[in-house]
């Protein structure tokens, strides 16, 4: 199991009253369910705030979730399944999906 909380804040030389200021956070869990296929799970959210012009902010949430198949300790088979979703303005929404799934030798 793992956490994860970040926060940045980026402010403009000349104007200290202009800023970008940045926050997510992140729980998942990543663990062998047998010996060669392992599964992995995790969710976050955050959110930018902005003072400025109009001082817009943005929310966001997201999750994945995803599994490899050990074929042998360099080969693996993979998928994996993401979402994110949140708000650019109090009128503007946005969702995106993704998946992936393939193979993948080491050298």
């Amino acid at each position: 199991a793992y956490a994860q909380w970040a926060s940045r804040k980026a402010t403009d030389t000349i104007n200290s009253n202009y800023f970008a200021k940045r926050t997510a956070e992140q729980l998942g869990v990543r663990s062998f369910i047998t010996p060669t296929i392992e599964a992995w799970a995790s969710a976050g959210m955050g959110r930018l705030t902005t003072y400025g012009v109009n001082t817009p902010t943005a929310n966001f949430t997201a999750y994945q979730v995803g599994s490899n198949y050990w074929l042998s300790k360099r080969t693996n088979l993979y998928a994996i399944y993401g979402r994110a979703s949140g708000d650019l303005t109090a009128t503007t929404n946005y969702s995106a999906n993704q998946t992936a799934i393939g193979v993948r030798h080491t050298f």
